[in-house]
């Protein structure tokens, strides 16, 4: 062999021996009209859950229970969606949306209760060309063992920045798909007797009914009846029904439930009515104007993120300024300011302390309007944290 031989093969066993990087979702096209695009690779469960990983900035590996590519909104660009397990239990209590953005990715999270499979999740409901996400939703906590969780249909919607769970808009639909089989899911369970299954079965029941648009007091008599109940599994599932009913009866019952003798259940009860608190707030228009359309926040750069909030400037449904927060839960004290804008009330906050992370996709304020009521408001996001990637 010349030399020239023994070198060509020497330098083709060194690279050879090379490590070879795995290709990984973001290595491809995530536009449907392209024939090469990411939807037409074979994944497996476990390269989808290290690329979720790395989008999210996940301290933990993701489990993935299932995952599908489609076209969400019709427009040409394509969406991971996928369920992922968060407890270490293998509940798949998290469904995350992947979009790739000009530069990066962005991830919206929505919360879910044991979806392993992903069928019958997209549906377009309203014949919109937009993929809804029905998905279930948990209505009363995890209490180990074999206690059942009470659980709920949500559907979630495409609001023009992000999707949001719009269930009453769906009302018809709800009524054939979900209502009728949980009514029958009851009578069944009414024929066994068994008072722990009719109760579950009545409390999902009566959820729905709220949720799609029916009595807002919907199960008020049912969930009464249970928060005096012998069993304390039952009165912490009366005390989640309360508070999600929300209405001054459902709390002042509620409030009893504080001082059970259970300490259990006055702990879940506390629970209760501090979910009651976050989630029965008046839904506001917000507009992150950082970034422009993007709606870019660079986590290290010395600029404020500028949020406009869609309220009049003066009177009773102005903000009480002190009770904003803003970023990544909606509850991170990040305020700079806040000032009136002919838009509504514009308010600057320290993009360090909004707790975002590069991946999110969705961040969220809350404040109080003058008159004590709260307010919460969503808007997508893309973050990032170098000027490199997003510009100032």
């Amino acid at each position: 062999m010349t030399r020239t031989a023994k070198l060509a093969l020497a330098v083709m066993l060194f690279v050879g021996s090379l490590p070879v990087r795995a290709q990984t979702p973001s290595d491809y096209p995530w536009m449907s009209p392209d024939s090469q695009n990411v939807s037409t690779r074979t994944w497996s469960i476990s390269q989808i859950g290290g690329f979720v990983t790395e989008v999210t900035n996940a301290d933990d590996p993701l489990t993935v229970g299932d995952f599908l590519f489609a076209d969400l909104l019709g427009d040409g660009s394509l969406e991971l969606v996928a369920s992922t397990d968060v407890s270490g239990r293998g509940f798949f209590n998290e469904l995350l949306i992947s979009r790739k953005n000009t530069s990066a990715f962005s991830v919206q999270r929505i919360t879910v209760q044991n979806l392993e499979s992903l069928a019958h999740v997209l549906a377009d409901l309203d014949a919109d060309g937009k993929l809804e996400i029905v998905v279930p939703v948990s209505l009363t906590p995890y209490l180990e063992g074999a206690v059942p969780q009470a659980k709920w249909t949500a559907i979630y919607t495409w609001t023009g920045a992000l999707y949001e769970e719009r269930t009453a808009a769906f009302a018809p639909w709800y009524a054939a798909n979900v209502l009728h089989g949980l009514q029958q899911a009851l009578a069944a369970t009414q024929q066994g007797g068994d008072p722990v299954a009719i109760a579950l079965a009545q409390i999902q029941l009566d959820k729905a009914t709220r949720a799609s648009g029916g009595s807002p007091d919907a199960g008020m008599t049912d969930a009464q009846a249970l928060a005096v109940s012998n069993d304390p599994n039952l009165r912490i599932w009366a005390a989640f029904a309360l508070a999600d009913i929300g209405t001054p009866a459902a709390l002042a019952t509620l409030a009893t439930l504080l001082r059970d003798p259970d300490p259990s259940v006055a702990s879940y009860a506390t629970s209760a009515r501090d979910k009651n608190a976050q989630e029965h707030c008046d839904r506001v228009s917000i507009t992150i104007q950082s970034g422009g359309p993007q709606h870019l926040v660079n986590l290290v750069s010395a600029k404020p993120v500028v949020v406009v909030v869609d309220l009049p400037t003066r009177g009773n449904a102005s903000l009480a300024p002190k009770s904003v927060t803003f970023g990544a839960t909606g509850i991170e004290q990040s305020l700079i300011s806040c000032n009136h804008t002919i838009k509504g009330i514009s308010c600057l906050f320290r993009a360090s302390l909004t707790g975002l992370q590069v991946g999110d996709g969705v961040a969220t304020l809350r404040a109080k309007r003058s008159d004590g009521r709260c307010v919460i408001g969503r808007d997508a996001v893309q973050v990032g944290i170098s000027p490199a990637r997003i510009s100032e």
